[in-house]
């Protein structure tokens, strides 16, 4: 008799982007799954393309003694998708599962046009800093962070994964929630930040007055433990966030560049402030509801980095701090590389190229 394999999961994901080949590894297998009509397939990006890849995990149910534990699996889906989108720097969709534990799922296949498909991270256009093919092999980079026996850390797996949770909701949801998109991405620096907590300088975590009071302070008597109970009341969120990133920015980073011409770039030297401000326009959308979605989309001609339109009748503040600031397209590349190159110092050697000096 026929009988349906109760160790395999099938989950099918989707991509607006070009992806190629296949994975397999000891188990898990990634492969393309094309429609029965060859017309259908989409060779070149528009607001409709989406291309299917069912991923198959091999893991049998738990057995407790008289017992067999079928857990849910789609947890997994969401997991492949996230590492998917870090590596190869594009939107990934998990639809649910197709098979698990012998039994047939119906997946959601409910998605909108995307309308911002010329982006990098829909386009099938290879990533211009790292320039991995759009491979399903490349899967193999970053599987290491799914298995027992390495020296990834649970720890460190858990938060990196949750951290790819909102990198790989903010780049789904950007063409139709623009702001919450753009907070999702900070949310995903301010976790890549606590991975950080032990290591802040002073310098890193005050500004130049804040030292001089301090100092000013240790001369009292108890001036030291007077010092430290400031400091731990001080958060200091934004210059964490600021200082955690550009720990994770090296030259390949700034040497390689989605834009189209010179104008609206993230550089070097400008690359502190431009994080600031996109802390500030997160706090600004926070606390007084600004509406700055069509400022931080990045041109269809020039792909800025940085917000190159100058906003009108916002006040003083506002208008600063969106001129300033990355576009969704540049805080997106600056958090997507600061995950990879967190991941590459912690056990999963992906590139030489994310080695921070």
């Amino acid at each position: 008799m026929l009988r349906r394999d109760r160790t395999l999961h099938k989950y099918l994901i989707s991509t607006s982007a070009l992806v190629t080949g296949n994975y397999l590894s000891e188990d898990l297998s990634i492969d393309l799954s094309f429609p029965m009509d060859t017309a259908r397939v989409h060779m070149k990006d528009d607001p409709f393309s989406r291309r299917f890849l069912v991923v198959t995990l091999d893991m049998p149910p738990e057995h407790a003694p008289g017992v067999v534990l079928a857990r849910d699996q789609s947890y997994f889906g969401e997991v492949f998708s996230i590492l998917l989108s870090i590596i190869l720097g594009k939107e990934f969709k998990f639809h649910g599962l197709l098979e698990t534990f012998g039994m047939h799922r119906l997946p959601n296949f409910n998605f909108d046009p995307n309308s911002k498909y010329y982006l990098p991270f829909y386009n099938s256009v290879p990533r211009k800093d790292l320039e991995f093919s759009l491979t399903l092999d490349k899967f193999g980079l970053i599987e290491p962070l799914l298995l027992e026996g390495t020296s990834v850390s649970d720890e460190f797996r858990k938060k990196i994964i949750a951290a790819g949770k909102f990198y790989n909701r903010a780049i789904r949801i950007f063409p139709n929630e623009p702001e919450l998109a753009y907070l999702d991405l900070i949310t995903c620096g301010e976790i890549i930040s606590s991975f950080y907590d032990d290591e802040f300088t002073d310098e890193e975590l005050y500004d130049d007055q804040l030292l001089r009071y301090f100092e000013d302070i240790e001369t009292l008597q108890n001036g030291r433990s007077i010092v430290n109970n400031i400091k731990s009341r001080l958060y200091q969120v934004k210059r964490k966030f600021t200082a955690a990133l550009l720990k994770n920015l090296n030259d390949e980073f700034f040497s390689k560049y989605e834009t189209v011409g010179n104008q609206g770039r993230i550089t070097r030297e400008n690359s502190e402030a431009v994080i600031k401000a996109g802390y500030d326009l997160r706090s600004l959308y926070v606390h007084e509801g600004l509406e700055f979605g069509r400022y931080v989309t990045p041109h269809k001609n020039f792909h800025n980095e940085i917000v190159i339109t100058q906003p009108q009748g916002l006040g003083q503040r506002a208008t600063r701090t969106i001129s300033g600031s990355p576009s969704f397209l540049g805080l997106e590349r600056i958090i997507r590389f600061s995950l990879l190159s967190l991941i590459n110092a912690n056990g999963v050697p992906i590139e030489d190229r994310l080695t921070i000096n």
